[in-house]
């Protein structure tokens, strides 16, 4: 019987969120391609009830062997029973409700829930729901890209352009567990005689945006627009899979790889039968892989997404085998070239004297079980007219790896080179480094060393931002408290708000740290400072061991031994320009037993590599650290110890910091009419008019050369808008120009002398430049050879002062030539190769009425 694939795609964009049709759209796109028949429960429809009527419809459509997706995009939420001795009495709460939080999904019309009338789904709802969807297929998969714990408001790197997928404050224990009892009565929620109320099913693989306690985020990618990073990054790795045998275990380890580029705090889950292939019910043991000799190379018959990585190594083993030996091993294998669904390897063997040890692996293959592996390589990118040199370099290197495409996205840290330099920028768009190459050939060379040696602090930097713990027995429960503040005059004054997400403080405040342990355990704990050009120093280096707390006991990092309180200083990481604030990071690693860590510092920068009896904590953090493949071979010799992660993100702001040579003003200050933080990006990586919201309806042509678009422009008028918020910009030059819209001028860039210039100084081109604030890009063709492509409508956004900037850049090397920050609303600019534009101003008196 042929199998039909049926999904259910549920999009909620409550509460501004951007993103979910758009993603429900492309999840839509990718089982398309599958033959999936897909059933919206989009925008205005996805109320609670509308939901409810969906899903109820859906499964009434479903066969026994179809292939089943239900898929969710929007916000969660989590409601937590009052902690013992707190205020709020539960008042007679049903004794089958008896959970001590619950999660919910945030329908549409969440916000006209009442104490009697809850709008939200909860996640016993939905756990029935699940269960009578796996009553008619045991061939279903769900996803939900929404969290329902985070705490993050906002990400202190990416402002405004990120969103997290979580409400913030939800109704309370008691009203829900009243909307429980009322769900059991009506029979829309199932009781199982054991366990009270069913929470879990064997039978549907589960895929959530994050683990419990953390943030899923929305944000704007390099294409401009809005998406959830889970869907962004599963759609991605579902394309890449192209209809080939992938588990949704190794899947869910390439999400997260890509979702960690830019949220290193959030990782993506797979629960259930997180073993069987996509869409289907066919199991395939995960860690062992088939290899096979093609034309003499040994081959694993499977590669990047079944999450091989290169210079992973494997035991090979005879076809029976159950598990790795080595007195029965055939040879070792690494691995030197990873496609999509091969990776060719290099074979080892201690026990003949075969060249490559080939001739002992049987016509019929062999198994491979995994010893060692190495690190995740983050993808950078380099924008050269000659890069071979620092490809050459970067291909050497254990932690990064060039983005292959366009679509790579996102990515790391981008290189860009000119005659004399290159520099290294992050995803946030902030210079980090820059090195003369200009010199003679073994300055060069060692300029090229030096500049990825700046971007592998980085990567080093974004996989212990990642670290967590995997297994679920390795994850520590605590009772540690944590508080972080600022000092002065030996007095506290500010206690800062992690997860407000954009908390800062300024470069020469001095911070302390208290920690304390109301648990009946003792914990070690670690702390670490991490800035933007990922450099780590190990606060607690005083305690290399971690800073024991018996319970009861606090300690606070920033005292004398006299109990005064000094505080920590906040510095600027050297050769960062001030022109704007950076992001940077507290980590806290707790530990129910010492470790070694002191390896993660920059200042001891060593590997554990070699010592005996290392748990896995160690293994993986001295990986990090090394860019040595992890072994998983070796047994702890002694108990594993259990750890977890805590970060404490803030903005670090420079004295005085300015926006573009404007104006000085607050890190609060650089914010929307709404609210939201502006972001910086890179002028390379800016979106087209095309792909964003604002540019709306706006015609393509000026009303004063096509009178048609009076029309179009006398509704947006009348709508409200005195004059249209955009500008058109037409190109008379006789090459192909590059204009830029923005709020802000370009921002400024350290140059190889450490001085501050305009965008349009020497040696700056568009790859070289960022921009704070929304801004948008479009290439031009001259008039004369296209008449219609050399004009473009853009959206328009102005300042305090009504204004916003046009940038032309023109020529092969697109250097900046013409930077106007006076331009107003509605004008139709003029590009003729000269240094001004020439203007038709919008006039609103010819618009009819």
């Amino acid at each position: 019987m042929t199998t039909t694939g049926r999904a259910l795609l549920i999009a909620s964009p409550f509460q501004g969120l951007r993103g979910p049709v758009s993603d429900a759209d492309a999840v839509a796109s990718v089982l398309c391609k599958r033959g999936f028949e897909i059933t919206r429960c989009y925008g205005r429809d996805a109320t609670r009830d509308g939901i409810r009527n969906a899903w109820n419809t859906f499964i009434k459509s479903i066969a026994i062997d179809d292939a089943v997706v239900i898929y969710y995009s929007g916000h969660g939420g989590l409601v937590t029973r009052p902690k013992h001795g707190e205020s709020s009495k539960l008042p007679d709460e049903p004794e089958h409700v008896k959970q001590w939080h619950y999660q919910f999904l945030v329908p549409v019309d969440y916000d006209q829930s009442t104490a009697d009338d809850f709008r939200g789904i909860l996640d016993v709802e939905l756990s029935y729901l699940v269960e009578r969807t796996t009553n008619k297929s045991r061939n279903v998969t769900v996803i939900l890209d929404c969290c329902h714990a985070g705490g993050m408001a906002r990400d202190p790197g990416l402002g405004g352009d990120a969103v997290p997928k979580s409400l913030l404050k939800v109704l309370d224990y008691h009203n829900l567990s009243r909307v429980v009892d009322k769900l059991l009565q009506d029979g829309r929620v199932g009781r199982d005689e054991e366990d009270g109320l069913i929470l879990g099913n064997p039978h549907a693989v589960r895929i959530a945006a994050a683990a419990p306690p953390e943030t899923a985020w929305e944000y704007r990618n390099a294409r401009g627009e809005w998406t959830g990073a889970l869907t962004e990054a599963l759609v991605r790795a579902l394309e890449e899979a192209d209809g080939q045998e992938a588990t949704w275990r190794s899947t869910a380890l390439r999400v997260r790889e890509l979702v960690n580029v830019m949220f290193p705090g959030q990782h993506p889950q797979v629960e259930g039968p997180a073993t069987r292939l996509h869409f289907s019910i066919k199991e395939q043991p995960s860690q062992v892989l088939l290899l096979k000799l093609e034309d003499d190379i040994p081959v694993i018959q499977a590669g990047a997404v079944a999450g091989i990585r290169k210079k992973n190594r494997y035991s090979v083993m005879p076809l029976r085998a159950s598990r790795a030996d080595s007195q029965t091993r055939l040879a070792e294998a690494t691995v030197t070239h990873v496609t999509g669904f091969r990776a060719l390897t290099e074979l080892s063997s201690s026990t003949t004297g075969l060249d490559n040890g080939i001739g002992i692996i049987p016509p019929e293959g062999a198994l491979c079980f995994l010893e060692a592996e190495s690190l995740h390589q983050w993808p950078v990118k380099l924008h050269a007219l000659d890069p071979s040199a620092l490809t050459d370099e970067i291909e050497k290197s254990q932690y990064l790896r060039i983005c292959n495409d366009y679509n790579d996205q996102p990515l790391l840290v981008h290189f860009h080179q000119t005659s004399d330099w290159v520099s290294l920028v992050t995803n946030r768009g902030i210079q980090i480094a820059q090195r003369h190459v200009g010199g003679e050939d073994a300055e060069r060379m060692q300029a090229y060393r030096d500049i990825v040696t700046d971007a592998e602090k980085v990567a080093r930097a974004q996989h212990l931002l990642s670290l967590r713990a995997e297994d679920p027995a390795e994850l520590l429960t605590h009772q540690i408290e944590l508080e972080v503040g600022l000092v002065q005059d030996g007095q506290r004054t500010r206690i800062l708000k992690p997860e407000r997400g954009y908390d800062h403080v300024t470069e020469g405040d001095r911070a302390y740290i208290m920690l304390s342990n109301k648990g009946r355990d003792s914990v070690y704990v670690f702390v670490f400072d991490i800035n933007v050009t990922g450099a780590i120093s190990l606060i607690s280096a005083s305690s290399p061991r971690g800073i024991r707390l018996d319970p009861g006991q606090s300690h606070t990092i920033g005292s004398n031994r006299f109990g005064t309180l000094r505080g920590l200083p906040f510095s600027w990481p050297k050769r960062i320009s001030k022109d704007r604030p950076v992001d940077e990071r507290l980590l806290f690693i707790l530990t129910n037993a010492p470790v070694d860590l002191g390896h993660l510092s920059d200042s001891e920068h060593r590997s554990s590599t070699g010592r005996g009896g290392l748990s896995n904590l160690e293994k993986v953090t001295s990986s990090i650290s090394s860019g040595n493949s992890r072994d998983l071979s070796r047994q702890l010799d002694g108990d594993d110890v259990m750890f977890e992660v805590v970060h404490v993100p803030f903005m670090l702001c420079p004295l005085g910091w300015n926006n573009g040579g404007e104006e000085v003003m607050d890190l609060e200050d650089v914010r929307d009419a709404k609210g939201n933080q502006e972001h910086v990006t890179l002028l390379a990586d800016l979106p087209s008019p095309a792909s964003l919201a604002e540019t709306g309806d706006f015609p393509e042509i000026p009303p004063h050369i096509a009178p048609s678009s009076k029309g179009i422009l006398g509704r947006l008028v009348r709508a409200g808008k005195k004059i249209p918020a955009c500008v058109w910009v037409v190109n008379r030059h006789t090459d192909d120009i590059v204009v830029v819209v923005s709020k802000y001028r370009p921002s400024r860039l350290l140059t190889q002398a450490g001085l501050e210039v305009s965008a349009t100084g020497v040696g700056f081109n568009l790859g070289s430049v960022t921009i704070q604030g929304p801004a948008t890009r479009k290439t031009l063709p001259p008039e004369e050879r296209d008449p219609k492509g050399a004009i473009a409508v853009f959206p328009m956004w102005t300042r305090k002062d009504g204004f916003g900037v046009i940038t032309i850049f023109k020529g092969s090397s697109e250097l900046p030539y013409i930077e106007n920050d006076r331009i107003p609303l509605g004008a139709t600019a003029y590009f003729v190769n000269r240094p001004d534009l020439e203007f038709v101003e919008y006039k609103a008196e010819e618009e009819p009425h």
